[in-house]
């Protein structure tokens, strides 16, 4: 577990002082070094925060001081009389800005250890001396929490305005072997609602009915007129459950699903399994050809000059998706249009029977 920040920070401000980092009491102005112990000693002895500490009952009533009431922070003013103006931040206004502060961490996915470093510290000082920013605890915790039931409340004010919803899961597995279902209910605009995290052996047709029936329940059955999800067996095999408890309500696939499944059967053919095999060896024996290769990208660089080659990169698929072999198609067939402007090369690979160029000319007509 990381190590607890000392709560002492909460009551001290950081400042530069001839050029070195110190902190500054919020009481008393009593300037010490980075040193935790030493800075608890003092706030054991300062009497100004004893007084505000005796001022300040906590919830249940007793005193308490975990974040100054006010704090105060004394600047040199730009008069020429070396006056100090007073900058204080109250409880309520510290409150507002650690959850200003908070939200643009989270909505950045920047590091919860942002105020811990130097130069912001540095910054929220000059930005505002007096205010104290929120250590990482307290952003992976309370502040946290209070921005979870911010948004989840207003998830829940959109869905109860709507008139007639949809439901959206869709699941995967990861190589723990744990299945992750999340749940979107879309008004039409998607709003993330629930995730559901299972073991493989608890993936089950009933379970998954089960899970859609409680949030239609939640969201109101009368509002329910569709349910959306993939196309596993698990998850068709839970609509016939879904519609028999909510006769109204019709559970449907999802469209891209679909499209992949079509593309993986058409692709299985045997026919089309040579021709992308084919189209595959044209595009590596490209490739894996240091003199072709190189030969080919001069005359790639030369034609988008002109604006005659424009996204004539040749691709290889990276994995099954459907657009990875039909990006490897497009880019052979935009390259086969243009290879009478390829220039003749004296290397015989380029000519010869196995080479790309008879098989450019020949793609296709088998």
């Amino acid at each position: 577990m990381p190590r607890l920040q000392s709560g002492v920070w909460k009551h001290f401000t950081p400042a530069i002082k001839e050029g070195r980092e110190t902190f500054m009491c919020n009481y008393c102005l009593k300037t010490y070094t980075k040193n935790a112990t030493k800075m608890q000693m003092h706030l054991d002895k300062c009497k100004e925060y004893s007084v505000i500490l005796q001022q300040s009952p906590g919830p249940d009533g007793s005193s308490s001081a975990s974040i100054p009431v006010p704090s105060f922070s004394f600047l040199p003013s730009a008069t020429p009389g070396g006056q100090f103006l007073i900058d204080s931040v109250d409880q309520r206004s510290q409150a507002h800005a650690d959850e200003c502060l908070a939200r643009a961490v989270y909505a950045t996915s920047s590091p919860l250890t942002l105020t811990d470093n130097i130069y912001w510290k540095r910054f929220f000082s000059v930005l505002r001396p007096a205010y104290c920013p929120p250590t990482r605890e307290l952003l992976s915790s309370h502040l946290l929490d209070c921005e979870y039931d911010r948004v989840q409340g207003q998830v829940l004010e959109a869905i109860g305005r709507a008139d007639c919803v949809t439901i959206v899961c869709s699941g995967w597995s990861t190589v723990k072997e744990t299945r992750t279902i999340i749940y979107v209910v879309a008004t039409p605009v998607p709003l993330f609602y629930k995730r559901a995290t299972t073991k493989e052996q608890t993936y089950t047709s009933t379970f998954i009915a089960e899970e859609l029936k409680d949030i239609i329940n939640e969201v109101g059955p009368q509002k329910v007129f569709a349910v959306v999800t993939d196309n596993t067996p698990e998850m068709m095999a839970a609509w016939a459950q879904v519609e028999e408890a909510f006769p109204h309500i019709s559970a449907i696939g999802c469209t891209l699903c679909g499209v992949q499944q079509l593309f993986d059967d058409t692709v299985a053919t045997p026919s089309m399994t040579v021709l992308c095999r084919r189209a595959e060896q044209v595009v590596r024996y490209i490739k894996e050809r240091k003199l072709l290769a190189e030969a080919f990208r001069c005359w790639q660089t030369t034609n988008i000059r002109n604006h005659t080659a424009n996204g004539t990169t040749l691709v290889l698929p990276i994995n099954s998706d459907w657009t990875g072999v039909v990006n490897m198609f497009s880019s052979l067939w935009r390259v086969r249009t243009l290879y009478k402007r390829w220039p003749s090369h004296p290397h015989w690979i380029l000519k010869h029977p196995s080479g790309p160029r008879y098989r450019m000319q020949h793609f296709g007509k088998d």
